[in-house]
């Protein structure tokens, strides 16, 4: 009878240590970075006339699994997630734009663009060549937990983490006006994203800090349909990423984007 007792004891205190590695090994962090661009090369050309836009968002997702209480792990890299996001596209003088991109699981980011080659969005005409240059900067602070719509929200286990994310890209663009109400645009970018980590309560991660980061590399070709007052925007884009604790990947992307425009 205390033999049982004794092994009882023992199950119970096994539990007790192992419980919360159990659920450690299933925490986990999603990040997002925004492949898909919808940056043309023309200006709006006129102060306050500009646009505002109902975009797909892909990009490459990656989860960190903190498996054996480890936090170098390297991320699971995925290409099948979309969401949605609005941008809003603000002339400031004839060659320069503010344009402000929302996304849902990265920073927002506030750009200028500046065209350096050809005529405005007003003043297209089917044959103009135009170029522009852009660049761009977003940066959020948050506390996040392990909720359905937070960074953790594949996580059984009970977290609190001051999360900061930011942003730095900057892009070439090149565009042709095919037709009078068709603009075929390429462009090619470079933008660096990091995260960094400070767990508050997490069990055994409490206190640490990660550091995550990535510079990415892209390529989008698009096509626009202006009509009066809207417009259709398909864009193909290919990025390349290099996360901390990965090896250079790229993924391929396809997105759709409605617009409504004013002058």
């Amino acid at each position: 009878m205390m033999a049982i007792k004794q092994r009882r004891k023992n199950v119970n205190l096994q539990t007790l240590i192992l419980f919360p590695l159990i659920f450690i090994s299933c925490a986990k962090i999603q990040i997002n970075t925004p492949s898909s661009r919808f940056i043309t090369s023309e200006a709006q050309g006129k102060t306050l006339s500009g646009s505002v836009r109902l975009e797909m968002q892909s990009g490459t997702e990656g989860t960190l699994d903190f498996q054996n209480e480890k936090t170098d792990n390297p991320l699971e890299l995925r290409n099948n997630v979309t969401n949605l996001g609005l941008s809003l596209d603000l002339g400031l003088t004839q060659k320069i734009d503010f344009f402000l991109k929302g996304n849902s699981l990265a920073p927002a980011t506030y750009n200028l663009k500046y065209q350096i080659l050809g005529p405005s969005r007003k003043e297209a005409t089917k044959g103009s060549h135009s170029m522009a240059i852009s660049l761009g900067y977003g940066q959020e602070y948050n506390t996040e937990l392990n909720q359905d719509d937070s960074i953790f929200n594949d996580s059984n286990d009970n977290i609190t983490a001051e999360v900061e994310q930011s942003l730095l890209e900057a892009s070439l663009i090149y565009g042709h006006r095919t037709h009078e109400d068709v603009l075929v645009y390429t462009s090619v970018q470079a933008l660096k994203h990091d995260i960094n980590f400070e767990f508050e309560s997490s069990n055994s991660l409490n206190e640490k800090k990660l550091t995550l980061n990535s510079w990415v590399y892209g390529l989008s070709l698009g096509a626009i349909r202006y009509y009066k007052k809207f417009y259709l925007n398909l864009e193909i884009s290919a990025q390349n990423t290099n996360w901390t604790h990965n090896d250079a990947i790229t993924y391929a992307f396809v997105n759709l984007a409605l617009g409504y425009k004013w002058d």
